[in-house]
């Protein structure tokens, strides 16, 4: 994975109940592998990159403690084509197309700095209730 050949680690403590989302496991794990790449992305100078996720009630952060997001390029990261990455290193089309995955489900993927540096990526989706499934 991409994470071991990063040198990176993943800095997470499940919630203490099961906690449920409209959406789709498969498009929801896109989202979530693409805010944890560009994490990494993000980190590529460091020596033990951390992406730190945490779940609060339905919203999932993703947080990396790269050098932040340009205050002027908040407005346009989810613009399709838009990139911060260098030539050759990405289409810019991963965070508008998770961006539109979350508003599929009725949620919303927010970016901003974090106070403490990096930046954080934030998903947050609609409550739903488990699925009952009947006894076979």
């Amino acid at each position: 994975m991409r994470l071991a050949s990063a040198g990176g680690r993943i800095a997470y403590t499940p919630p203490k109940a099961e906690i449920w989302v409209t959406g789709g496991h498969v498009r929801l794990q896109q989202v979530i592998v693409n805010l944890i790449n560009n994490a990494l992305d993000a980190m590529e100078d460091q020596q033990d990159p951390v992406v730190t996720l945490e779940v609060e009630n339905t919203t999932l952060h993703v947080r990396d403690t790269g050098a932040g997001i340009e205050p002027a390029k908040v407005a346009n990261i989810f613009d399709p084509f838009f990139t911060t990455k260098a030539p050759g290193k990405g289409l810019g089309l991963g965070l508008s197309i998770s961006y539109n995955i979350v508003r599929d489900f009725g949620g919303t993927l927010s970016a901003a700095n974090h106070p403490d540096g990096g930046a954080i990526f934030s998903v947050t989706l609609q409550p739903a209730s488990p699925i009952e499934v009947a006894a076979q």
